[in-house]
């Protein structure tokens, strides 16, 4: 394996460790929603720009590994192309259209969902697919 196959999936092994709940509390599923992935793109902005502090960075690290796991689950043959995105495109690149679109469309976003649908959503808008799905 070689060293960006580690961090891939070091990566997508933290993402996924994020689903994990982390209380008896029934509507806690350990799922993470709008407002939690807006605020850790805003981290991810601000290590960018190089105003993020250690937590911004971990955050960073953290929003990064959970969109590149939806691209990798979305974005290939056997997905059926909900959205096709060149493979040049960076997880930061990702990081910063998911913002760009609850920023453009805060007002219909309901930040309480899954946040899931957001990059889906986000990623197809900026990546369409040629053909049907």
């Amino acid at each position: 394996m070689s060293l960006l196959d580690d961090l891939r999936l070091f990566l997508v092994l933290s993402a996924l460790a994020y689903l994990v709940p982390t209380s008896a509390d029934a509507h806690s599923v350990g799922l993470m929603d709008g407002a939690t992935l807006k605020s850790h793109l805003e981290s991810a902005q601000r290590v960018r720009n190089g105003a993020g502090h250690d937590d911004d960075a971990l955050k960073a690290q953290f929003v990064y590994g959970y969109i590149a796991g939806i691209v990798d689950a979305l974005n290939d043959d056997t997905s059926g192309h909900f959205f096709c995105q060149p493979p040049s495109v960076t997880p930061q690149k990702d990081a910063q259209i998911v913002l760009d679109y609850i920023d453009a469309n805060l007002v219909a976003f309901r930040l309480a969902e899954n946040a899931s649908q957001y990059v889906f959503d986000a990623l197809g808008a900026v990546f369409p697919c040629s053909k049907p799905r």
